[in-house]
């Protein structure tokens, strides 16, 4: 479990520095800009917290994935697939208005900034979903990554 946690710890603590640049960058460039009536830190801290946590959980499946495979070309292929069809399923739910009913099983639909600015973010769907998924996804890394042939 140690080489599985060490590994996602060393994409969290990447994904917390890309944190702090986003809150540091934008903080620091609307008072460079005096856009003090625009969106106000508070609300860039939910968003930039929501993208930390919806990151976090596609790093926890990158994980799991990579814990299957002992090869990094396939597990590195398999992780590019997986996100690539993550993306492109949440691009197809919204431009084809037949299927926009799958809208929330869309993982990308789970991070949505403009959503969160504009109040239409559901937190008390999306916050447990993604943490379930960072959550579940972690642990069957460690299981899958214990049991497999090394």
């Amino acid at each position: 479990y140690r080489i599985v946690l060490s590994t996602y710890f060393f994409i969290l603590i990447m994904l917390v520095a890309i944190f702090f640049s986003m809150m540091g960058g934008s903080l620091f460039g609307r008072e460079m800009m005096g856009l003090t009536n625009d969106i106000q830190p508070l609300l860039l801290f939910k968003i930039a917290s929501i993208g930390l946590l919806f990151f976090a959980a596609i790093g926890s499946i990158v994980t799991f994935i990579s814990s299957l495979h002992s090869e990094r070309g396939a597990a590195l292929s398999w992780n590019i697939g997986v996100v690539l069809f993550l993306f492109v399923f949440d691009a197809i739910i919204r431009l084809w208005p037949k299927v926009y009913f799958l809208k929330p099983y869309s993982l990308f639909n789970w991070y949505q900034p403009v959503s969160i600015a504009t109040g239409k973010y559901d937190f008390y769907i999306g916050i447990p979903l993604l943490a379930s998924i960072l959550i579940l996804f972690l642990a069957g890394s460690v299981y899958w990554f214990n049991r497999r042939d090394l």
